[in-house]
């Protein structure tokens, strides 16, 4: 098993301080390097600290990984209330921008769940520099969390009428607060459009279990815009089943486009 150095350090993005951690294998010091993007209400750690286990992962086939708190998330600053899809998307502009000052070229972008959609905003603008992102059980369609009371966390008329009252609503089972600004992009945002003008390569992985994100969703916008994809069967969101298929193909993934 490969040593790994973590390396906690801080950067920043529209004046707020950011945390993240910067894993190295100590063996071999790689020149490739992924981006971990996580999920609303969670941290550079993720649920379960799964991120940290599949950083050592990465690490272990000699990538480096960067894993950072968005704004108002773990250690980073910035209130709950005021946190917005763009603005995770410049907080993403400012990881790709340090791990480049470190002296990185060849960079990737994992993001999970919520993270995705500013994920794609970022990667969009930042092509010349990224050079693959893989799409994990990702939000680029905001619609059915307003739309599909079926669906864990859905956005209910209740939730709506909280955020009237007192400008937020709290998300989830770890109450994030939620607010205004963050309510109308989601309501007026399609960023699975993004998906057509980024020419990288593209991979979303999706476990067809997932009581959050609808997997169809996955599969639709892939086909739409000839992206490629993988469904993990009997994977919800997360968990170890999913993990067991993800890991492998996105590994391949990075592999063949991080060269």
């Amino acid at each position: 098993m490969v040593s790994v150095k973590e390396e906690r350090v801080e950067f920043f993005s529209d004046n707020l301080k950011l945390v993240g951690i910067l894993d190295l294998p100590e063996r071999e010091p790689p020149d490739r390097i992924i981006i971990f993007c996580h999920g609303i209400a969670y941290d550079k750690n993720e649920y379960n600290n799964f991120f940290a286990k599949v950083a050592e992962f990465f690490c272990e086939n000699n990538f480096a990984v960067f894993r950072f708190d968005f704004r108002s998330h773990g250690e980073s600053e910035g209130k709950q209330e005021e946190m917005t899809p763009t603005g995770e998307a410049r907080d993403i502009d400012a990881a790709i921008r340090f791990v480049k000052e470190k002296g990185f070229r060849k960079i990737g972008v994992l993001a999970q769940s919520f993270g995705g959609s500013p994920s794609v905003l970022s990667v969009e603008r930042n092509q010349n520099s990224v050079s693959a992102l893989a799409l994990w059980a990702s939000m680029i369609d905001y619609s059915p969390k307003f739309s599909n009371p079926k669906l864990k966390h859905y956005i209910g008329p209740e939730d709506l009428k909280k955020l009237d009252e007192r400008g937020y609503f709290e998300f989830g089972s770890r109450k994030f607060k939620m607010g205004k600004a963050c309510i109308e992009e989601m309501k007026t945002m399609k960023p699975w459009q993004h998906l057509g003008k980024i020419k990288i390569p593209i991979l979303l992985v999706h476990g067809d279990k997932d009581p959050y994100v609808p997997y169809e969703d996955s599969i639709k916008y892939a086909k739409m815009f000839g992206k490629e994809f993988k469904i993990i069967k009997g994977g919800e969101h997360g968990d170890e089943r999913f993990l067991a298929g993800a890991k492998p193909v996105t590994l391949k993934f990075f592999k063949e486009n991080l060269k």
